[in-house]
Parts: structure tokens; sequence; C-alpha cells
């Protein structure tokens, strides 16, 4: 499997990043209702109104912010902006954002708050702390070229689920539109020695701006209003970022020396602020190396078992990648064992199902193909006119020779596409976010841990080899893939606490995990450019596991119990499901 979870293509915090039927916002210089930062504050029956105030404030907070971040999650009266990408503007978002937070540490209540309402209050520390810091830290304006073409991403929201009309979509595509040869400005003023890794896959996607334009054209001429304003700002739009791509590679390309390593400090601020981990980097590398020893002998057993005669795993497994689907049926395979995955779920009732939830697969767009083979990508949580979900599928490139064509599409082998559709669709992705967007409460709207949905997503995978989905040489498939998540870790807390290159985590893949080395390179370089996220499948499995243990030992082995009662607390670490659930963590 080469999927990934995705809200838009990348957004990352409120200043990091910014759909069609405005949210309900306070404003933001709004003072805090029955809440103050100097101690005399809400009566007890009113502390749930109170934090959810605060979460009311955050929401117009990012909003106003980051308008293309608003638009991923469904929220579009902000539309035909874009983010602030001067380093003044930039300032003062962070500066507002840092406003708020001062506020969210010092407020206190008299009445104790409701156990989801402190819930809800500890994940808001942690989500505007975690923004604050990595705006600072990270410097995105500087050290990320991949920053300016967010506005890309903001755009492929709108034209993937145009609301509340197409006129009215297609109206504000064309006002961002006609702001993007000043994000490229912008981006050639301000962008100073990012790391190679960096521009090197901005380059790649910014090579892909032109046929994602080109393809949305014909909408934005039909329906906004004005053809020959929308055709005049594709073609700019378009000429823009080709003048983007040509600047990477010849100016930024040469001078990109700066360090990818996130630190060990901050690597570990985001373990336990982020994903709420009581594990420093040097444990949870221990719990990879432990999962990756068992992935491994578990993956030889079940290839001995396939065939005896054949002496090595990996040799098994290329011979199964033979089987796999031509370059013009890939899409529709997975469109397939979306529809098989789902009704084996219902027909043994292991999950429950939310209202309204629709999926469509459908070809990953031009421009982020560089770094996605195949992903899911949310519903907007606060866009109530849709339920439908878009998965992801990367075709081959035609431009590519055959023998480069063969070699990607055994990577989506048969038995690699029924592993990843259980991940991104059902029971995996798709599943989870539809529940979670259902969540009253809109901070846990907003959340996206990934510890919870990578954690979810490899844990669907292990479930339905527990419930006798796979067959053996699919269950092949998703062992290499657990060993693969297993080496995630290792490569996460190696290349950024451990001084640990790119081409050393891509040398691991192919002779550890056996990976080819085209998918190799792809996957070291992501890993490079999202510290924390690699190690967010094993230890968010691990931890939801532990979950369902505790869940069978004090209320019993009803899997379908388990699964509503953890899928409906939307997506927030695992330490605050067990919270929600349990009330505090188990004695030992």
């Amino acid at each position: 499997m080469v999927g990934s979870f995705t809200r838009a293509i990348a957004v990352a915090g409120i200043v990091g990043a910014a759909s069609c039927a405005p949210a309900a916002q306070a404003p933001v210089s709004a003072p805090l209702p029955a809440a103050s930062s100097e101690g005399a504050t809400a009566s007890s029956e009113s502390a749930d109104r109170a934090v959810a105030a605060l979460a009311d404030r955050y929401l117009a907070l990012l909003v106003e912010n980051s308008p293309e971040h608003a638009t991923s999650l469904g929220i579009h009266d902000q539309d035909a902006r874009l983010d602030d990408r001067t380093p003044a503007g930039f300032e003062a978002a962070l500066a507002r954002e840092e406003r708020f937070l001062d506020e969210l540490e010092r407020v206190t209540f008299e009445g104790k708050p409701s156990r989801s309402a402190e819930i809800d209050l500890s994940l808001l520390r942690r989500m505007v702390r975690v923004s604050v810091r990595k705006a600072r830290e990270q410097r995105p304006l500087q050290t990320n070229p991949s920053h300016y073409l967010r506005p890309i991403s903001a755009l492929f929201e709108m034209l993937a689920r145009p609301a509340p009309t197409n006129e009215a979509c297609a109206r504000a595509a064309i006002l961002r539109l006609e702001q993007l040869p000043g994000v490229i400005a912008l981006a050639k003023a301000n962008l100073d020695n990012p790391s190679r890794a960096a521009t090197e896959a901005a380059l790649e996607d910014a090579r892909g701006v032109d046929e994602f334009l080109v393809h949305h054209r014909a909408f934005l001429e039909k329906h906004g209003g004005d053809a020959k304003r929308a055709r005049r700002a594709v073609t700019k739009a378009i000429a823009a970022y080709a003048d983007y791509a040509k600047w990477l590679e010849k100016d930024l390309l040469p001078r990109s020396r700066g360090q990818f390593a996130m630190g060990r400090e901050l690597f570990e601020f985001l373990l336990r602020e982020d994903y709420a981990l009581s594990e420093d980097a040097d444990e949870v590398y221990v719990i990879g190396k432990r999962a990756f020893d068992r992935a491994k002998a578990e993956l030889e057993k079940a290839a001995r078992a396939i065939d005896p005669d054949e002496r090595r795993w990996p040799d098994v497994i290329a011979r199964l990648k033979a089987n796999h689907p031509t370059p013009d049926g890939l899409v529709s395979a997975y469109s397939n064992e979306t529809t098989r995955a789902r009704a084996f779920l219902a027909a043994k009732s292991i999950v429950p199902f939310p209202p309204g939830e629709i999926l469509e697969v459908k070809e990953t767009p031009e421009f982020s193909r560089a770094t996605t083979q195949a992903a899911y990508d949310m519903p907007p949580p606060f866009d109530t006119t849709t339920a439908k979900g878009i998965f992801l599928v990367t075709p081959a490139d035609p431009s590519w020779s055959a023998a480069k064509q063969e070699e990607y599409l055994r990577e989506h082998g048969n038995g690699n596409i029924v592993d990843t559709v259980v991940h991104e669709a059902y029971p995996g992705h798709h599943l989870q976010v539809s529940f979670a967007r259902l969540h009253p409460s809109v901070v846990r709207r907003v959340a996206d841990s990934n510890i919870f949905c990578e954690g979810w997503g490899l844990y669907a995978e292990e479930l339905m080899s527990e419930v006798g989905y796979y067959t053996p040489e699919e269950r092949l498939f998703q062992l290499e893939w657990a060993l693969v998540r297993a080496a995630r870790v290792l490569i996460d807390v190696g290349l950024h606490t451990r001084s640990m290159t790119i081409d050393e985590a891509a040398r691991l893949l192919v002779d550890e995990v056996h990976l080819e080395p085209v998918l190799a390179e792809i996957e070291a370089r992501r890993y490079a450019l999202s510290a924390t996220q690699p190690l967010s499948y094993v230890l968010g499995a691990e931890h939801i596991r532990s979950l369902r243990d505790r869940w069978t030992r004090e209320r019993g082995p009803d899997l379908h119990a388990f699964h509503k009662a953890v899928l409906s607390e939307g997506s927030i670490p695992p330490a605050l499901v067990e919270h929600a659930i349990f009330g505090a963590p188990e004695r030992p």
C-alpha cells in the first residue's frame, strides 16, 4: 500500500496553511463569555459553554488567519481570499494565535467542566501550542517551498466539491487564481536555504499545476460569470507556476542546503503535545523495532505457508506482484475493491456505518502526484451539504518507459490494492472520519490527529486479517506493509533525532523491506518532510489495541460496540479517547 491520509493535500496548522455554507463564528476580538484569564471565571453550570465559546473563537481565528485551511474544513465565506504570505502578515497572524494561546493557558473555571469539555479544552490547548511552536521554529515562509503550492490544494478542495453553488465556487476560484502570480513573487522574495528534499518535492509538484488548472478551465469559464476573465486567470496562474518550477530548479535548488531534520527537542515536544504520548524518541524507537521484528517473523511464516519451497519472503511477494491491473484498469480496480470491503463489513456487523457516508474513487490531481500514490481526502467537517470522501489513486504516468510503468504497477498489485482499500476506505480512514465529522464539538471536528487517524488505518488492516477477509496471498501483502510501517518508526526517529540521511533511509527500505527503489526514494523523502507522521501508524495502532484490550476486560468482547465507542470520539489522540470512554487511566 502506498497511501496517505490527507485533509486537502497538505495543511499544517493555523498559520502554516487555509471550500464554498458558512459556519457560525464568534468575532476574533470578542471577549471570552463566562470565562476569564484572571481567575474569576464561569460558574460550574456554564463551564461547558465557556469551553465551547473558546472553541468557537479558535475556529474564527483559524478562518481569519488561514482562509485556505477554512476551505478544507468546508467553511466557504472566505473562499476568495488566500493566506497572507508576506512576512508582516505571517507575523500578525502568529501574534493573534499567540495571544489566544496565552488566554487558553491561563483560563480557569469556578465549576468543573464535564469530561467531554475537559477533553476539548486539553485538545484545544495542544493544537494551538503545536501550531505556534511549529510556525516559530520551522519558518515556513523561508524554508518550505511547498507552502506556496498550498493555494493549489485549496483550489482542489473547492473544485472537487463545488459549494454552495457552482457559480459561487467558480467566482471565488477565479479571484484566488488572480492572486497566484503574487504568491509566486512572494515565494521568490521569502525563500531562503530550504532543505534540498523540500525544494525537490515542491519542484515535482509545481510541474503538475498546469495540467490541474487546464483540467478545470472549462468549469471556471462556464460558471464563473466571465469566460475571458477565467481564461486569463488560468493562463496567468499556469505561467506563474511554470516560472516557479523553473526558478526552483535553476535558482533555489542549487542553494538549498538547509537541514530537514527537526531535532530531538521539537520532535519530542510533538510526541507529548500533538500525540499525548508519554514515550520519548528512544522509547518510540524501541516500540518500532519490536514491531519490525514481529512483522518480519510473521512475514516469513506466511510466505512459507504459501510456498514451502521458497526460502525468502521477498521472492514470494515479488512473484505475486506480477498480478496487477493494466495501467488503464488501475483506478477501477480500487473502486471495485471498495465496494467489496464495505459489503463484507456490513454483512458481519463488525463496525457501524454513519448515515449518509459516500466514497468516490478518482485519479489524484496532477499537481500532487509526485508525493501521492493512493490517499484519502476527507469530506469537509463543516460542510453540511456533502458527506462524500474522495479516494485518490495515482495512475502510472504514460510518459514513463514501459519498464518504469511496470515497476510502478508492481507496487499496485492485486494484494496491495486489497490492503490499501482496507486502510484508506473501509474500515479505515473514510469510515473513521465520516464518524469524526459528526461530532458536535467544534474543536473535535477541526482535529485530525495523525496518531489516531493513521493508527486507526493500521488497526483496520489487522482487524480485517483477524476476521478472515484476506486470502493468504493478500495477508502476505498486509504483513509486508506492517513491516513498512514499523520501518517508518525507525526512519522517522532516525532522520529527525539520530542523523540518518535520506539516502540511508531509502536504502533501509530497499534492503530490509524490499521496496522497489522508485517507491523507496519517494517514501524516504516524504518521511524527511513530515516528522512524527511516519511513526503515527504503529504507535497509534498499539494504543488502539490497548484500548480494545481494556474494553474487553471491563465491558466484554463486543467488537461492534467497541468500534462505535472509539469512532464516536473524533480524530483525537488515543490517550484522550481512553479518558473519554473510561474516565481515568487503567490502574496497574
